[in-house]
């Protein structure tokens, strides 16, 4: 998978995902920041709290639990 990282400001950086959310399948949008990442998918509009880390070449997203219906 190829992404694209934008550079927004100094400490911002913005990526899109191809299909990475976990409730869609949609494209993700992560904008990173010093003390961790959000996310948004404009498919089903779910906002989330992300950690991103870097592994080597890649991107590593993942997302906590906040609740459970």
């Amino acid at each position: 998978m190829v992404v694209n990282v934008h550079k927004v400001s100094d400490g911002v950086s913005e990526v899109e995902l191809p299909e990475g959310c976990v409730i869609c399948g949609g494209d993700l949008h992560v904008r990173m920041v010093g003390d961790g990442a959000m996310s948004y998918c404009p498919s089903c509009h779910h906002i989330g709290r992300a950690r991103a880390t870097v592994k080597g070449d890649g991107l590593r997203v993942d997302f906590r639990v906040a609740g459970r219906a």
